[in-house]
């Protein structure tokens, strides 16, 4: 995949440079006025500086005055185009002494596209054509840089390039909207912040490109002032080298950078809104200027970082890495074509005299190696988490394993230890019938049986073996014989309309109301009488049916509310007595399986818990 990048972005700087027609252009040169004020019979007296075919003099708020030598051509062509490149220079004059006009001879992003002289995405004048050389003079005055590339063509070479370009354009473009859409559908399945800034990113990215191949003021020229689409491009600059920033202060975040080493992607952050201040008060040149140097530092600073800054050790482990190599070459791509677009910009001396072009690629570039790092990362990052959720799918089934070993072994054990309780009660038989050690000895089995029997319920809960058996019954009769196969059923005592047919799960709903009569008298106080009260009530537009078992605190105290009905919880006075502190815990989640709900509740001295049935189950 990174052989076919490297091919991609050599064929795309190799592109313009094929599109190249005939130049008539001959001698360059240029004079600076500091002063903006010198005319055109002024400065036709003032000595010259020649330059080669990109004439780079950076952020200047001077007047750039360029003397360019036409060379002879054949007779048969009449006219000769004089394209200048770039796309968003404010103000380029014409003097052509041989073609005098009447008018001015204007062409920028600071005129509408009807004084243009030969429509095209560039800037063109159409001049004479002679068969001996001879000069013009153009005066270039513009707030963004001062880097033009003038270029003489017939009219035929010129539609040629013209076409050529667009075609150009049009594929970057296309391939920069593929990447936006690759980032809008990765974003929305991986919820990825790197990603949702790729997007902002390149969305900045596109808006620019538009702009600055003249996209936007050919299709709504006459919708807006030229001013709008001058300063819109301003403001887009600005933007996308701040998203651009954000991005790079995004994805350096998994490789463990040192505090201090982010500082420089947050310098960039930073000066977004500065440089938006200076543009709107009128500092433009100076906001421009600023951005620029960023442009070229950060991709420098980004490049020593891959080298010498990363602590490679500490992220062998890291799946959201790239490889060394891959992170350094790719940082040196970033770079090169940064410096290609940000040297001349700067008035710096360039690597090519395409820097014009190369802006235009500079966006497409970038893009499709931010968009490769986060493929990368997001394609790890997901073998990862495949990875993880087939080693948490073996555990899900290991887990299951041992659960049902578990379990066999419980219930082996359990029928085991029945059958030992089983002969010891046998053997308390023929103790003397009623004598304290009998009746010690019977609650002390009947306690390890209930004990057995709330570890296998539990685990039958666990399991989801519990099936309810649902039908209809007397609440008065299912509550008398339920207090009669209590332990004290002379100390129960029932109150209330209990003449009601439920409709439930019976013994489910025994083993429920058991327990609690069970830990009325656990928590009450010795031979004190459990009252059982049956209530009626339309509650929400449903009828109700709360049966509330209360007895007086005893030396157990009060349990602690929040924990009464969670597992293996137990009163602290309450390991005095048997148990096992599963028979809350387990009503409480059988009454939901019964859509019922269970309440404990502790008023002036006494202990209550309240079972809630709804309208469906009477």
């Amino acid at each position: 995949m990174f052989k076919r990048l490297y091919f991609f972005i050599f064929f795309l700087l190799a592109s313009f440079s094929a599109f190249a027609s005939p130049d008539y252009a001959g001698e360059r040169a240029y004079y600076e006025d500091p002063t903006n004020q010198l005319t055109f019979s002024e400065v036709q007296s003032k000595t010259f500086i020649p330059f080669q075919k990109l004439l780079s003099k950076g952020y200047s708020n001077s007047t750039f005055w360029v003397r360019l030598k036409v060379l002879p051509t054949d007779e048969r062509d009449t006219k000769l185009v004089l394209r200048l490149q770039p796309n968003y220079l404010d103000e380029i004059q014409l003097y052509d002494p041989v073609d005098p006009v009447t008018h001015d001879r204007l062409v920028g992003d600071r005129h509408y596209l009807s004084r243009f002289e030969n429509f095209s995405f560039a800037y063109d004048f159409l001049i004479p054509a002679k068969s001996e050389p001879r000069y013009v003079w153009l005066r270039l005055k513009t707030t963004s840089t001062n880097l033009m590339v003038m270029h003489i063509s017939n009219r035929k070479d010129a539609e040629l390039a013209d076409r050529n370009f667009n075609i150009t354009a049009s594929v970057i473009l296309a391939i920069q909207i593929l990447l936006l859409l690759w980032a809008a559908f990765y974003g929305w399945i991986f919820k990825d912040k790197l990603i949702a800034v790729f997007l902002v990113r390149q969305l900045s990215a596109i808006l620019f490109f538009i702009t600055f191949v003249g996209y936007s003021r050919s299709f709504f020229s006459h919708q807006f002032s030229p001013s709008v689409f001058d300063e819109g491009l301003s403001i887009l600059v600005l933007a996308t080298s701040a998203t651009a920033f954000w991005f790079h202060l995004e994805f350096f975040k998994d490789y463990q950078l040192h505090r201090r080493l982010q500082l420089v992607f947050y310098l960039g952050l930073l000066l977004f809104p500065i440089e938006l201040l200076l543009f709107f008060i009128g500092m433009l040149t100076q906001a421009l200027k600023i951005n620029m140097v960023m442009v070229l530092c950060v991709p420098i600073y980004m490049f020593f970082i891959s080298v010498f800054g990363i602590p490679w050790k500490k992220l062998q482990s890291s799946v959201s890495v790239l490889p060394r190599q891959s992170l350094i070459i790719f940082h040196a791509i970033y770079l090169l074509i940064t410096a290609v677009t940000a040297l001349p910009s700067l008035g710096l001396p360039g690597l090519t005299e395409f820097a014009p072009q190369a802006a235009l690629l500079h966006g497409l570039i970038t893009g499709l190696v931010m968009m490769v790092m986060v493929m990368f990362r997001s394609r790890k990052m997901n073998q990862q988490a495949v990875l993880g959720m087939a080693l948490a799918k073996q555990e899900v089934l290991i887990e299951r394993k041992r659960r049902e070993e578990q379990g066999h072994f419980l219930g082996m054990l359990t029928h085991e230890f029945k059958n030992s309780l089983g002969i010891l009660k046998l053997s308390i038989a023929s103790l003397e019938k009623g004598s304290k050690q009998a009746r010690y000895a019977e609650l002390a089995v009947d306690g390890m049986n209930e004990i057995v029997d709330r570890c296998t319920q539990v685990q039958n809960l666990v399991h989801d073996n519990v099936v309810l058996d649902i039908s209809e019954f007397s609440l008065d009769v299912f509550l008398k014989e339920i207090c009669k196969k209590s332990k004290y059923p002379e100390l129960i005592k029932i109150d209330g309309n209990s003449e009601i047919k439920l409709s439930s799960d019976k013994k489910l709903l025994r083993m429920i109301f058991s327990n609690l009569i069970d830990n009325a008298f656990k928590y009450g106080k010795t031979g004190a009488v459990v009252e059982v009260v049956v209530t009626q009530a339309i509650h929400q537009g449903r009828r109700e049916c709360r049966l509330r078992v209360t007895n007086q605190v005893g030396k157990v105290g009060f349990p602690d509310p929040d924990k009464v009905f969670t597992k293996y919880y137990r009163a602290p006075l309450a390991y005095q007595q048997i148990g096992s502190g599963l028979g809350l815990y387990l009503i409480s989640q059988l009454a939901q399986m019964l859509g019922a709900s269970l309440h404990y509740i502790s008023t002036d001295h006494k202990v209550s818990f309240e079972l809630c049935l709804v309208e469906s189950t009477l």
